[in-house]
């Protein structure tokens, strides 16, 4: 939840962090939210102010090792980041093709589609171990920024492959669906198509 109204500014950020300053590290204030110059660093941005280099003033964005300016973003057209109302995001990593998806809510229900997505290798960037934690940051104007709720979970998802098994009663015939006993006998015959 961010207050501040329509002039509020500057934001916060969801860090992993491995600068050599470890638990001391402290970044940038204002348009750096906190985490701008923490070498070795992933930040995932929630900003409110439009700084030089940034699209608008209500957008949600990746920053790598300290850079202030995202390397990729997306303006929230359904969610005013200052409006004071709570929102929720969700940040979703496969660390098997480096995916990143980040997506924005005004309920509890995590979109269909996210917000926007990158690919960034976080192991190369912050190492096999981070400090994990949330920045933020003002300058002239103010926001109260407030994580009223988060969790971490770093269990894989579950992934069902299908599985689709037709059946033929005789070369010329129809495909038709088949009972267990049937299916595990051409099955054993090998003719199933996956």
């Amino acid at each position: 939840e961010i207050t501040g109204g329509a002039d509020g500014a500057d934001g916060f950020a969801f860090v992993l962090q491995n600068d050599p300053s470890a638990n001391t590290a402290l970044g940038e204030p204002g348009g750096g939210l906190g985490y701008a110059g923490l070498s070795d660093s992933v930040a995932v941005k929630f900003d409110t102010y439009q700084n030089d280099g940034e699209s608008s003033n209500n957008t949600v964005g990746l920053s790598l090792n300290g850079n202030p300016v995202a390397q990729a973003s997306a303006d929230l057209l359904t969610k005013d980041l200052n409006d004071g109302v709570q929102g929720r995001a969700f940040i979703d990593y496969n660390g098997v093709s480096n995916d990143l998806a980040v997506s924005v809510s005004v309920n509890d229900e995590k979109p269909t589609t996210p917000t926007f997505t990158t690919s960034v290798d976080l192991s190369a960037v912050v190492g096999e171990q981070a400090f994990v934690g949330f920045t933020a940051g003002t300058g002239s104007l103010s926001n109260a920024h407030r994580i009223l709720d988060w969790q971490y979970n770093d269990e894989p998802p579950i992934i069902v492959e299908p599985l689709i098994v037709f059946c033929f009663s005789s070369l010329f015939s129809s495909a038709r669906s088949c009972n267990e006993e049937e299916c595990a006998s051409y099955f054993s015959h090998g003719l199933y198509a996956r």
